[in-house]
């Protein structure tokens, strides 16, 4: 695969953070309401020093010497001899220390532990629209979903989307976002008016109170409204932008949450949920499984060879299942830094992700073509020696379509150039979906597997 610029413009020096892992965890809980008596709680909770507390959701969230009391939610011993049910800690595994601030305009005690809110894109639904069918081709003379277009009459959809950095190409319609390719979404549109595929906007800055600019949803933080990005569904955190976990927001909806920010305090974070003390802090979210929290990198080290990056595990703390990345034996984070943060030429990096371009001096993100970057970040392909990895790096909304010309990748929309000699603006296209007059070309796969493909004249 042949960038536009010389192979050695791709290439970087992978460092690799220093992680110390611990072995244990002390979790402190932090109390939903104030007690006297066990009866004054809710099950499964239980009342100690006046407040409401949680140890455990099932049995292997306690000690192998003990159960869980699901009527109490209280790890208690299995010792025969026991006068009394006794106090366990919960399984070991990181030192957690998780602050939840409620702020002065929360509605109620437990204001801070609700899951962020979320605020569609602000339109007025209206009576239902005939929403139609994906077009499949283009009629005779128009063009076809991702083709250029000047129009709307150019499409056959009807449909010629301008986006913000000012490409014009055509869209179809569609009813969810399955109906849409990688790197869109299905808006929600005005009253009266049909869906559209539109470029996916997830991590775009957003309004928490009326939803604006976002093409689905706006989510922020549950007791500041602070912090709030534009998002959308997803069943798992790898269907997510890199850095993000798949969250549930309300009693229907899954969506994708920043979490690899860093934090001072729980208003820093969309989720209000801040992780770790000392050196490092960084935010988190809810979970129910590890697989609802960011994805790893799988890279090459030197003197090491193959080695993914320790994952995030979702283990309950403070009453709730949070994604907890690797922590050190302090219960620091290693490191908190977001994608793009500056990390030094030598030595241990800040980064989140575990990942320094030792040729930029900055913290790279694993992606997917599915899963994607935050809005104005780019999916690429990132050459080290060998090695070929997919990665997020910051590119500027380029204003060139799919299959138009262009010099460097700041050109496209997608922020892929590619060839050199009469480049054009390419995307991934593992949906298999490309322009008219452009074929979906398999390229082998990234270092951790992930296939790539993209569209070749």
């Amino acid at each position: 695969m042949a960038p536009t610029s010389a192979r050695s413009a791709w290439s970087a020096t992978l460092r690799l953070i220093a992680l110390a892992l611990a072995s244990a965890l002390t979790t402190a809980r932090c109390a939903k309401s104030a007690c006297d008596l066990n009866s004054d709680c809710a099950a499964p909770s239980f009342c100690v020093a006046h407040q409401c507390r949680v140890d455990c959701v099932e049995d292997r969230d306690c000690l192998a010497n003990a159960f869980c009391n699901q009527d109490t939610g209280r790890c208690q011993s299995t010792d025969a001899d026991a006068a009394a049910p006794k106090d366990v800690a919960t399984t070991p595994d990181v030192s957690v220390d998780v602050r939840v601030e409620a702020g002065s305009d929360a509605g109620s005690a437990d204001a801070g532990f609700d899951v962020p809110p979320l605020v569609d894109a602000g339109f007025d639904a209206g009576s239902p629209v005939d929403l139609g069918t994906p077009d499949t081709g283009p009629l005779p003379g128009r063009g076809a979903f991702l083709d250029a277009c000047s129009t709307n009459a150019d499409c056959a959809s009807g449909q010629c989307l301008t986006t913000t950095g000012g490409a014009r190409f055509c869209t179809r319609l569609c009813a969810v976002n399955r109906d849409c390719a990688d790197g869109f979404v299905c808006e929600s549109p005005p009253a009266g008016m049909p869906a559209r595929c539109v470029l996916d906007d997830t991590g775009l800055p957003c309004d928490s109170h009326t939803g604006s600019p976002c093409a689905r949803f706006c989510i922020g933080n549950p007791v500041t409204g602070l912090a709030a990005h534009c998002t959308r569904e997803c069943n798992t955190g790898a269907d997510c932008p890199a850095g993000y976990a798949c969250e549930l927001a309300d009693a229907t909806h899954r969506v994708c949450v920043s979490i690899e920010q860093p934090c001072a305090r729980a208003a820093d974070c969309t989720t209000n949920l801040c992780v770790g003390v000392g050196a490092f802090q960084g935010c988190t979210s809810q979970c129910t499984v590890d697989s609802d929290c960011p994805r790893r990198m799988t890279i090459n080290v030197t003197g090491v060879g193959r080695f993914t990056l320790p994952p995030y595990r979702c283990q309950l703390s403070n009453g709730m299942r949070l994604c907890v990345p690797p922590l050190a034996p302090s219960g620091d984070l290693t490191a908190s830094e977001p994608l793009g943060a500056a990390c030094p030429s030598s030595g241990d990096a800040p980064c989140r992700s575990g990942v320094c371009d030792g040729m930029s001096n900055t913290c790279v993100q694993g992606c997917t073509p599915a899963g994607g970057c935050p809005s104005g970040v780019s999916c690429k392909p990132w050459i080290d020696d060998v090695d070929t990895y997919l990665v997020c790096r910051p590119i500027p909304s380029g204003r060139v379509a799919v299959n138009g010309a262009c010099t460097v990748a700041a050109d496209c929309v997608t922020g892929l150039c590619y060839g050199t000699t009469d480049a054009y603006c390419s995307r991934f296209c593992n949906d298999g979906l490309c322009p008219t007059g452009m074929r979906c070309v398999p390229l082998g796969n990234a270092y951790d597997g992930t296939p790539i493909a993209i569209c070749q004249r």
